[in-house]
């Protein structure tokens, strides 16, 4: 009797599909669970790829001002962070250590990690995480600088053309930060840009088929290549002249100095400028009509209430830049700070003048406004021109060189003949 029962309950399989099926659910589960896991830590590595080649890139435009690693490390730490990245993930190397570019003090390397963790893998990995890790290389390449550069991130017409006018730019690119939809906009007939390329953040409101080769839409945005660029040293405490102003029709030379209440250059008025730098302080530098402006190795730079610079009625002017000094490469520069920066800020080029401007205008927080036909008859070997906004209206030609060989003039850092893309 005691022999059968037990054979019974040895052959008894009644709860086997219970111990099966509660088996099999739990790996169907774990093998779920791991999927998902698996396209999570998927997504994070992509992440951390994203990463990675933002903060390279970030590195390697710093390297055109410092190539201190505390600073190329704290370029690289903000775009890390604004991907999601904390500092601590991130390791900068310069001049890259592995790969092909091992060496090359033109590049840096920025390699992103960080522990990502499961969700259902804990059941069968315990702690179920996985270290992430993405590597990226950037350095400068060959490629057109930007030879006009509207800084405004967010307002319509970043740059405008009307009554036909034209931008001709062989040889470098133009780039338009707006994201408005309307960042750009031309009208007029005759109105056009031929450029190396035209690049823009947003949209193009009207004349996108004017523009020679198509222009880049949903570009992205250029840092200010200047943003580091320092004023030069002046004594701010005295003035070297005091609302300095010129005769009519008189033929005058000035010298570099502080001009408190600015420069106003009268009506056929004739100024030579003695090379070096000149301080407009609470003033504008303003010649009227048919006056000539001329001077090589000068820099302006501008300060206070006031200060902008404008051109009317058919005055001309011809400038260089100084070849070495503060303000290297550089012809006008308008504080970002203490020049004046609200929206109805402008310095202008009008009224028919004929200008000559071999260097960089650099107008961070105001327009640049060329109205009435205003034109180079003899351009400059280059031109470079950063403002807040650029308009451009009464049918005139703009020309911006690039021959940059052929001038003495150097290109300010960060502007010339190279751009900054993702090596490895």
């Amino acid at each position: 009797m005691y022999g059968k029962n037990a054979r019974k309950f040895v052959n008894d399989t009644s709860g086997a599909v219970l111990l099966y099926v509660a088996f099999m659910s739990t790996v169907v589960l774990g093998i779920a669970g791991l999927a998902i896991d698996t396209g999570h830590w998927y997504a994070s590595q992509r992440a951390a790829q994203g990463a990675a080649d933002a903060a390279a890139v970030a590195a390697a435009r710093e390297l055109a001002w410092s190539d201190d690693i505390a600073d190329l490390t704290a370029a690289a730490n903000e775009l890390a962070l604004m991907n999601g990245f904390e500092a601590a993930a991130v390791t900068v190397n310069h001049p890259p250590l592995n790969g092909p570019s091992a060496g090359n003090s033109g590049a840096v390397e920025v390699i992103v990690q960080q522990p990502t963790p499961g969700f259902f893998s804990t059941l069968f990995l315990g702690d179920g995480g996985v270290e992430v890790a993405a590597r990226s290389v950037a350095g400068s390449v060959g490629g057109a600088p930007a030879c006009l550069i509207a800084l405004e991130p967010t307002e319509r017409y970043g740059l405008l053309l009307t009554g036909g006018s034209s931008i001709v730019a062989d040889g470098c690119m133009l780039q338009i930060n707006s994201a408005n939809e309307k960042a750009m906009k031309l009208g007029g007939s005759g109105a056009g840009i031929t450029a190396d390329l035209t690049a823009v953040v947003g949209d193009i409101e009207a004349g996108a088929e004017l523009i020679s080769p198509e222009a880049q839409i949903s570009a992205p945005a250029m840092a200010d290549p200047l943003a580091s660029l320092t004023p030069p040293p002046y004594d701010s405490s005295s003035c070297d002249e005091t609302n300095y102003l010129t005769g009519s029709s008189e033929t005058v030379t000035l010298d570099p100095g502080v001009y408190c209440g600015g420069i106003k250059v009268e009506s056929g008025a004739d100024v030579t400028f003695n090379p070096g730098i000149y301080i407009i302080k609470d003033g504008q530098l303003l010649a009227k009509s048919g006056s000539m402006m001329t001077g090589d190795g000068v820099g302006f730079y501008f300060t206070g209430d006031d200060a902008t610079f404008e051109l009317t009625g058919g005055a001309s002017a011809h400038f260089s830049a100084p070849t070495s000094g503060p303000m290297a490469g550089v012809i006008f520069y308008a504080d970002p700070v203490t020049a004046p920066n609200d929206e109805k800020s402008a310095s202008v080029v009008g009224g028919g003048g004929d200008t000559t401007f071999e260097g960089t205008l650099y107008f961070p927080n105001q327009d640049i406004d060329y109205t009435g036909g205003s034109t180079a008859t003899i351009p400059a070997p280059y031109t470079m021109i950063i403002a807040r906004k650029f308009l451009f209206g009464g049918g005139g030609v703009l020309t911006l060189g690039s021959d940059y060989a052929s001038s003495d003039v150097p290109l300010p850092p960060a502007m010339g003949g190279s751009a900054i893309a993702i090596l490895e």
